[in-house]
């Protein structure tokens, strides 16, 4: 859970950094080759979309090892299925 909320106060942060430069005129989008942004992003230090993936999926890894580790095995949960009959 707190995970999930820095990784959205990230996201945040830097839709508010790209905002805040544009009104200050620190970084110019308009006409630009898409490249060019780019490395204007890389150099401000923004994190990337790959970045931002990457975290993400690390943090559907936990989660979905903690709902794993909670979920009882078959054998806890019926006891009598893998019994044999005689």
């Amino acid at each position: 859970m707190l995970k999930k909320l820095e990784l959205d106060k990230l996201t945040a942060s830097n839709k508010k950094r790209f905002i805040e430069m544009q009104l200050n005129d620190e970084i110019k989008i308009h006409k630009r080759e898409i490249i060019e942004i780019n490395r204007d992003l890389h150099r401000h230090k923004f994190t990337t979309q790959a970045e931002l993936t990457r975290l993400h999926d690390e943090l559907e890894a936990n989660v979905r090892s903690i709902v794993n580790y909670d979920e009882p095995d078959e054998e806890e949960q019926d006891p009598e299925a893998n019994v044999k009959e005689k």
